[in-house]
């Protein structure tokens, strides 16, 4: 993983704690150890290829020529329905600057947070959706970790950043990690016996970086990237959501 993806990935997490007078996600502490998943390598750019099932081992990389062999990107799926996906996905996304380039998108399963509230949060350029869940932690109003509060458990974000963003200097293509050519990025730290885990990834015929973290660790990221769906808005199939679709 290059020096300026690592740099793009603490800034969209710090982004996701300050850019918006109500988002309170994790702290740049989260870029302190990076784990890539059955890591894929194009020339000299390094991505990373999960299976949303296991927790991610660092492996050889070899050049990807066969999208065949990526596992299948969890978003390939059908979409979800309006019905089904949380208000505040659609009503975040709605508002935000990025709604043309950046479909919304998000998880059929909570795992351990079953039972979690979303909350529609701000996120310059983008949007921003926090899920809440007394009795287990999280980051509280004054942004301090919290064992039980509860607050930001999880977060599923489109940010305004654009995915030339993650490109280095050598190269002019992103690595797929996926069947479908998505690339993405694993990042997770054990600190003080918490485990705080984030994915960013990017979408073909998405002009935006997606970001998904959880405060319980690895394994509850595993489950929340595995039910990521596109959500359905009839109003917009011929825009952003329609351009994921194909």
């Amino acid at each position: 993983m290059t020096g300026k993806l690592v740099g793009v990935a603490v800034s969209i997490l710090v982004c996701l704690v300050g850019c918006g007078a109500q988002a309170s996600g994790p702290s740049n502490r989260l870029a302190t150890h990076v784990v890539p998943a059955s890591t894929v390598t194009t020339g000299s750019s390094t991505a990373v290829a999960s299976d949303t099932h296991n927790t991610p081992a660092i492996m050889a990389a070899a050049p990807v020529t066969d999208l065949s062999t990526l596992p299948v990107a969890p978003w390939s799926a059908p979409p979800m329905s309006a019905n089904e996906a949380p208000r505040q996905i659609l009503a975040a996304w709605e508002n935000a600057e990025n709604r043309d380039t950046c479909a919304p998108i998000a998880t059929r399963t909570l795992g351990r947070a079953m039972g979690a509230r979303a909350r529609q949060s701000e996120l310059s350029g983008g949007w921003l959706v926090e899920f809440d869940h007394p009795g287990l932690p999280g980051i509280d109003r004054q942004g301090h970790e919290c064992d039980t509060c509860g607050r930001s458990v999880f977060g599923i974000a489109g940010t305004g950043i654009a995915p030339d963003a993650l490109l280095d200097a050598e190269s002019d293509v992103l690595s797929p990690s996926y069947s479908d050519g998505s690339h993405a990025e694993i990042e997770v730290t054990d600190a003080d016996g918490e485990s705080v885990a984030s994915v960013t990834f990017t979408v073909n015929g998405q002009g935006c970086v997606y970001e998904v973290w959880s405060l319980l660790g690895a394994e509850h990221l595993d489950e929340l990237v595995a039910g990521l769906r596109f959500v359905e808005q009839p109003a917009v199939r011929g825009g952003a959501l329609a351009r994921a679709e194909r």
